[in-house]
C-alpha cells in the first residue's frame, strides 16, 4: 500500500505492517480489512494500561474506547459498508462515502473537501474505511507530551525503527501494567529532541514531523506541526556523526530550539558566546564552533576563511583587544564596518608592505544583507585568538 504522508494514515500503516511483519508496500486493502478485530483488541488492551489511559479521550474521544457500551472493532468494521465513489480526503482516492457517522471521533483534525462537510459543521466526513482503519491504528504510536504526541517522516527507514521502538515499549508497559508517569510536563520541542536522539547514530533522510493535538471531544481541539527540514536533518546527521550531539542538544545553548525556529544561522553565536565588554569567552567546544561555523551560518566558506585571515593580520598588527572592543561596540551600521576594515588594510600594508584583502572581498565583507553576521563572526575569531 501506498503512504499518503498523513501522520494518522501512515503511522496506522506502519503499526499493521510491524505486527503482521511485512513491508507497507506488501500491505493490501484485504489485510488491513482482515486484522481490524485483531487491531482494535490490542488498541483497547493498550488503552487499558494506565500510562496509557489518557489517550482515549484526547484521541478517540466519544468512541467506544470511552464509552461502557460498543465495541471498537464492531465499529469500525461497519464502516467497510460504507464504500464509495467520492474522493477520500486522505488517500485522494475514489472509494470515499459520505455519511455522518463518521466525524472528529475517528478522525482528528480532518479538512472536509465537500458542501456536505462545511454544511453539517463537520460531523460528516469522506474518508474511505481503510484510511480510517489506518487512522484508528495510529493510536498505539501515541505518545502524550502535555498534548499527544505523534511523529510522520519521508524516511521509511526511519518509520519502521520508530514503529518497533514504540511497539517494544507498548509490550513492554502492558505486561507490567506501567503505571503513569508523575508528570506529563515534557515540553513539545523536548519531545521532538528527545524522538531524534534515539536514532543512536543512525543516518535518515528526508523530513521529519511531529504532530501535537488533543482530539477533545467537548470545544475546540488542538493541532500543532513542528518540522525539522531536509537541510536541518542532514546537519543533525553531520552533528551525530561528529559526536557533537550532546553538546548540541545542550539547553543551555538553546540551539535546537533556535533550529525549530528557524533562526539558528542568525543567532547560534549569541548562544554559545558570554558577551563581555571586556573579555567575551566561547562557551562551547572549538569542535562545535567550527561545525556550526561551516554548516549552519549562511556564510560562504570562502567568507568564512577570509575573516580568519583578516583575524589573523589583526593579530599580527597587535590589535586584537582593541579591534574586539571596537567591533564590540560598533553601532554606527554598515559604514563604520567599513571604515574600520579599511583602517585594519591600511595598517596591515604599513607593517608588512601587503594587502591584507582585496576591493572585491571589501564589497564582499560589506554586503548590507550579511555584514552583521560577518561583523559578529568576526569577533568570534578574535576571541579564538586572545
Amino acid at each position: 500500500m501506498k503512504r499518503t504522508y498523513n501522520v494518522f494514515v501512515d503511522n496506522g500503516l506502519f503499526v499493521l505492517a510491524y505486527y503482521l511483519e511485512k513491508d507497507i508496500e506488501d500491505i493490501t486493502e484485504e489485510d488491513i480489512e482482515n486484522n481490524i478485530e485483531v487491531m482494535c483488541k490490542k488498541i483497547v488492551k493498550f488503552t487499558k494500561c494506565e500510562k496509557y489511559s489518557n489517550l482515549k479521550s484526547m484521541v478517540f474521544p466519544n468512541s467506544p474506547l470511552t464509552q461502557k457500551s460498543g465495541d471498537l472493532g464492531e465499529k469500525v468494521k461497519g464502516f467497510l459498508n460504507f464504500k464509495g465513489n467520492d474522493i477520500c480526503v486522505r488517500c485522494g482516492e475514489k472509494k470515499a462515502n459520505i455519511f455522518n457517522d463518521i466525524n472528529k471521533t475517528y478522525v482528528p483534525n480532518i479538512v472536509s473537501l465537500t458542501m456536505y462537510n462545511y454544511a453539517n459543521n463537520l460531523q460528516g466526513v469522506n474518508i474511505c474505511p481503510h484510511c480510517l482503519a489506518l487512522t484508528v491504528f495510529s493510536i498505539l504510536n501515541c505518545r502524550v507530551a502535555q498534548d499527544v504526541i505523534l511523529y510522520n517522516s519521508t524516511d521509511d527507514e526511519f518509520m519502521y525503527s520508530y514503529t518497533e521502538e514504540i511497539q517494544d515499549e507498548n509490550n513492554r508497559d502492558m505486561y507490567i501494567n506501567a503505571r503513569k508517569e508523575k508528570s506529563n510536563g515534557i515540553s513539545k520541542r523536548e519531545a521532538l529532541e528527545n524522538i531524534w536522539k534515539f536514532k543512536e547514530h543512525k543516518v535518515y533522510s528526508g523530513f521529519l514531523e511531529q504532530i501535537s493535538f488533543n482530539n477533545i471531544g467537548v470545544g475546540m481541539p488542538t493541532y500543532e506541526a513542528l518540522t525539522i527540514d531536509n537541510k536541518n536533518i542532514d546537519i543533525l546527521n553531520k552533528i551525530n556523526v561528529n559526536g557533537l550531539e550532546k553538546e548540541f542538544f545542550n539547553p543551555k545553548y538553546s540551539l535546537f530550539r533556535q533550529m525549530l525556529n528557524g533562526t539558528i544561522q542568525y543567532r547560534y553565536l549569541e548562544k554559545i558566546i558570554k558577551w563581555d565588554n571586556e573579555n567575551s569567552q566561547i562557551e562551547c567546544s572549538k569542535e562545535l564552533l567550527e561545525f556550526l561555523n561551516m554548516e549552519v551560518s549562511r556564510l560562504k566558506k570562502s567568507t568564512i576563511e577570509l575573516l580568519d585571515r583578516i583575524a589573523d593580520g589583526i593579530v599580527e598588527l597587535n590589535k586584537a583587544q582593541e579591534s574586539y572592543k571596537k567591533l564590540k561596540n560598533l553601532q554606527e551600521g554598515i559604514s563604520a564596518f567599513e571604515d574600520f576594515l579599511i583602517d585594519i588594510l591600511s595598517s596591515y600594508k604599513e607593517l608588512n608592505g601587503e594587502t591584507l584583502f582585496n576591493s572585491n572581498e571589501l564589497i564582499m565583507l560589506t554586503n548590507r544583507m550579511e555584514y552583521k553576521r560577518i561583523k559578529n563572526l568576526l569577533i568570534v575569531k578574535l576571541i579564538e585568538r586572545f
